[in-house]
């Protein structure tokens, strides 16, 4: 494991940062326009990067069944704790455990995608998706977009650690947060678009989310 992957697996795996998480409660509002107008109980989720499981007990609520996964195992410990009745497993997006078409609608909110390095594993993640979905199962997730990269309190931290490590033009930067340093990509919908076309999905509606900064959009996609 890199550095920088050692960066981003010890920040989501402290105590402070798993606390913080817990804490955090209901949907942002792409998320809820878009588990409202794709998922229904009829369905089998996934919820991938599921935290503390502040998505996956909502998504437990409007679907069939839904499992939550999580690369950290602090945080699935601390959704099992909560949420007795729901299924919680570690388990790398980049290596799913799970058969062929085994659900019709996989989750990756939070720009849970965005922390994972170098860039190939955002492909590996994708055609995991694809391979678990059924045909024309769905695909949401989200991830942030450049014009934010130096939002938020931390700017002018955040500004000056890309331009000493020669970071400012590439697509992976470092980001000050207020419990420790992490290492995350910052895309564009065009580049998001593409890749998703790559990996076999279609997209079918983009929702920029301008609640906080930094910024970020939540893709909707189909397996086609």
């Amino acid at each position: 494991m890199s550095y920088k992957e050692k960066l981003n697996s010890n920040y989501f795996s402290s105590k402070s940062v798993v606390d913080a998480y817990s804490l955090k409660r209901g949907l942002t509002y792409p998320e809820k326009e878009l588990f409202e107008m794709l998922i229904d109980k009829t369905m089998n989720v996934l919820d991938i990067g599921c935290g503390t499981g502040r998505t996956t007990v909502y998504l437990h609520g409007i679907s069939k069944k839904v499992i939550g996964i999580d690369l950290s195992e602090e945080m699935i410990e601390s959704s099992k704790s909560k949420f007795a009745g729901i299924e919680f497993k570690t388990m790398d997006a980049i290596d799913l455990h799970f058969a062929d078409a085994t659900f019709d609608a996989v989750v990756f909110s939070y720009n849970g995608i965005d922390c994972l390095y170098p860039e190939e594993k955002r492909d590996k993640v994708y055609k995991e998706v694809n391979r678990t979905l059924k045909s024309g199962g769905v695909f949401i997730y989200s991830s942030h977009v450049i014009p934010s990269l130096f939002a938020g309190p931390f700017e002018f931290f955040n500004f000056l650690l890309n331009v000493i490590t020669l970071k400012v033009f590439g697509w992976f930067r470092f980001e000050v947060h207020k419990k420790g340093l992490v290492f995350l990509y910052y895309g564009n919908e065009k580049k998001e678009i593409h890749s998703l076309d790559r990996a076999g999905f279609t997209a079918i509606k983009v929702i920029p989310n301008r609640e906080k900064n930094p910024l970020w959009n939540y893709y909707a996609c189909k397996k086609r």
